[in-house]
């Protein structure tokens, strides 16, 4: 759920930050993720905790795609890839904090955590309230985007263009199978397929994060050197060798998995160039909403692409179950259902070669 609200909150984050400014926004988005933190630490019903995980989901939106926009107003474009490789990166440092946070949560209970996050949250509003700038005024911001035809004018430059497409389907082929083994199903596919310990699995899942880490910085600054398209392609092509390997060595060692994972999150930084191409594709007054669409896709693959590997897992499943019920599944079937994750690298693939370079060198 949080996810999938999330989905729906990025179509529009940019294009709130375009009209009010990116301060505005961080400041209400992080205050109100703190509240929801506290609900869902202070829940003591279903319908709360839903309730909770809906909303951080819609205002934690405002985070990523602000600082997509406050990237494009205060840095030179020949820094752009840099600083969204950076951005980039410190989010993948949240997503890796599953580890770290399990080991907390032996010695304290999620709901003293989640009031603490919450507090956390709380000081972020402040610290966006007092040291964020716009680069604009939010009079002449305001005034610039309050006209309807001038936003007319945006939404038809940009969903008309087929390149804002090509890019945004890059997006979300190219994340769509590191979110589907790094935030859902690796710890089970990494067992199953090559019989390690489910322990290990979820560490394998891990290192896709880790290698998104280190290479985030290093595929924005070749973003910034050679062109955001060339980038594409390389991460692209990268991914569906990997895949290859991955889905035909299924009698790989363990430190080989973890290697193999590494080197999939480090490769996988092409999504950096495709941010990086959407707020260059049109003039800088349509970027906002060219940047959502991008990342409304790299979200949105991802979280259709969950629930249906667990659908095709579930047609192919010979019905085996265990001795307590649960239900057995040998490494071919899991191959066999999660085939669609090399089919998306190369789905990215052809986008890469579709699209059209961004980065002009003045």
């Amino acid at each position: 759920r949080q996810t999938l609200t999330a989905l729906l909150a990025n179509s529009h984050a940019l294009t709130l930050a375009d009209r009010f400014g990116p301060r505005l926004l961080l400041t209400f988005g992080a205050f109100f993720c703190g509240l929801s933190a506290l609900l869902f630490g202070w829940a003591d019903s279903l319908v709360q905790i839903y309730l909770s995980r809906f909303l951080l989901g819609l205002f934690a939106s405002a985070g990523f795609v602000c600082a997509l926009k406050l990237a494009t107003v205060w840095f030179p474009a020949r820094m752009l890839g840099l600083i969204i490789g950076i951005t980039q990166t410190f989010g993948m440092l949240g997503a890796s904090s599953g580890g770290p946070l399990s080991m907390i949560n032996q010695h304290y209970d999620y709901s003293t955590i989640m009031v603490v996050m919450g507090g956390v949250f709380i000081l972020l509003s402040l610290a966006s309230f007092m040291f964020v700038r716009n680069g604009q005024a939010p009079s002449t911001q305001s005034q610039a985007h309050s006209d309807d035809s001038n936003l007319n004018n945006i939404l038809k430059t940009v969903l008309k263009s087929k390149y804002t497409w090509i890019n945004a389907m890059y997006a979300g082929f190219i994340y769509a199978p590191v979110q589907v083994l790094g935030e859902y199903w690796g710890a089970q596919f990494f067992a199953n397929v090559y019989g390690i310990t489910p322990k290990q699995g979820a560490f394998a899942a891990s290192t896709l994060f880790i290698g998104w880490i280190v290479g985030g910085p290093f595929a924005g600054m070749l973003a910034d050197k050679i062109g955001r398209r060339p980038v594409m392609l390389i991460s692209a092509f990268m991914c569906s060798l990997l895949f290859a390997f991955m889905f035909l060595m299924p009698t790989l060692s363990y430190p080989f998995v973890i290697l193999l994972c590494f080197s999939l999150g480090g490769m996988n930084t092409g999504l950096i160039a495709a941010y990086t191409a959407s707020g260059e594709l049109h003039e800088a007054k349509c970027a906002g909403l060219s940047m959502a669409i991008a990342n409304m896709f790299s979200i949105g693959f991802g979280a259709i692409l969950i629930p249906l590997c667990g659908i095709f897992l579930d047609q192919v499943t010979s019905g085996a179950v265990s001795a307590t019920g649960e239900p057995i599944y040998t490494a071919k079937e899991f191959l066999v259902s999660f085939s669609l994750l090399p089919l998306c690298a190369l789905m990215a693939l052809v986008c890469a070669f579709s699209m059209k370079e961004t980065y002009q060198k003045t």
